[in-house]
């Protein structure tokens, strides 16, 4: 498990996921605004366009640093689901493929059982080994 210092910390192996969904998020964000305070803003002041772009960047960096450190947590936690998931698979696949082989065991057992029997009585046995099951 990694350590952390605070809830705004991320892990070495999902630092560079993070920072990429961050950029994007932040710079869809900034156009966006932009695009919005350069169409919108009633003044046709410049100095008054940018302020209001940037008394709203402190907002959409935050957002997208929470939403960033949600996606990629969620992505993390999803990881560590399916190779959990998968262990759990592959032993289940591991108890069948022992189960299987009793089984196929048992069967030879009986079948060597019954020829010996036929052989010891003298009869004539034609019944055909089990055959071997394909994996």
């Amino acid at each position: 498990m990694q350590s952390r210092e605070s809830i705004w910390s991320v892990g070495k192996e999902t630092k560079s996921f993070y920072f990429a969904a961050f950029i994007l998020q932040f710079l869809l964000g900034m156009t966006s605004i932009a695009l919005r305070e350069t169409f919108q803003n009633d003044t046709d002041n410049f100095l008054d366009t940018v302020i209001a772009i940037w008394e709203s960047s402190a907002p959409i960096a935050i957002t997208s640093a929470a939403v960033a450190i949600v996606i990629t947590e969620l992505g993390r936690y999803l990881m560590v689901l399916a190779r959990h998931l998968e262990e759990r698979l592959e032993r289940t696949r591991e108890v069948r493929r022992a189960e299987g082989r009793i089984e196929i065991q048992k069967k030879w057992e009986a079948w060597n059982v019954r020829r010996l029997e036929a052989e010891s009585k003298g009869l004539p046995f034609t019944e055909p080994p089990p055959s071997m099951p394909t994996e």
